[in-house]
């Protein structure tokens, strides 16, 4: 009597270092208004299991330490035209994983899935001046939550039987935070781009 195939799951730990680059957006809300990222460096922490080439999945903890920058077109006499806020990121998200063995050397990988994106806006009035339509600094900034879509691709190099050299690009799609400004450009879905580089370790070799 033939006996049932087992599954026997491939798990490791990976920690790297990212980079994020995100979509500026442009619009006429009262004249020309830009709202925009600095481009910040972020850490990435993820759990992987895979049980076949088809299936498998990851649990990703990242952080990143960002700059939401408002610039408006209108002259405010004896004002600045612009509001700049620090916030810390903490990424949280569920990813499916597939993926195929090139050779002993490498690995091809792909994964998708939803997560969140939680902004904790750090309190410093040097980074808070004025800005029209903004009443951030009477109201006060909130922590915001943003629904996030993660996918991406990448490729992993085989170093020993326990530790890889992992290279990929991660994007995060989400409605980026407005913080009170009443800037509706925060509002409308951005990119961020996510190149991240990682060592992984592997609790049991890979096939």
């Amino acid at each position: 009597m033939p006996c049932r195939k087992e599954l026997h799951p491939q798990t490791s730990l990976s920690l790297g270092a990212s980079s994020l680059l995100t979509i500026d957006r442009t619009g006429q809300l009262y004249a020309y208004t830009l709202q925009g990222t600095a481009p910040s460096a972020g850490v990435l922490g993820t759990l992987r299991q895979t049980f076949s080439p088809w299936l498998g999945y990851s649990v990703n903890l990242g952080y990143s330490r960002v700059s939401q920058q408002y610039r408006n077109g209108l002259s405010n006499v004896g004002n600045p035209n612009n509001l700049n806020i620090n916030s810390n990121v903490y990424e949280t998200s569920i990813t499916y994983v597939a993926h195929t063995h090139v050779n002993q050397r490498f690995s091809l990988f792909a994964d998708i899935g939803p997560g969140l994106l939680t902004f904790l806006p750090i309190s410093d009035s040097n980074n808070l001046t004025p800005y029209f339509p903004d009443q951030a600094g009477s109201r006060g900034l909130s922590v915001q939550v943003r629904p996030t879509g993660v996918f991406g691709s990448g490729i992993d190099l085989h170093l020993s039987h326990h530790f890889d050299l992992r290279a990929e690009y991660r994007g995060l799609f989400y409605n980026n935070p407005d913080f009170r400004t009443g800037d509706t450009l925060s509002k409308r879905v951005t990119l961020t781009s996510e190149p991240t580089l990682s060592v992984v370790y592997n609790f049991t070799h890979p096939r």
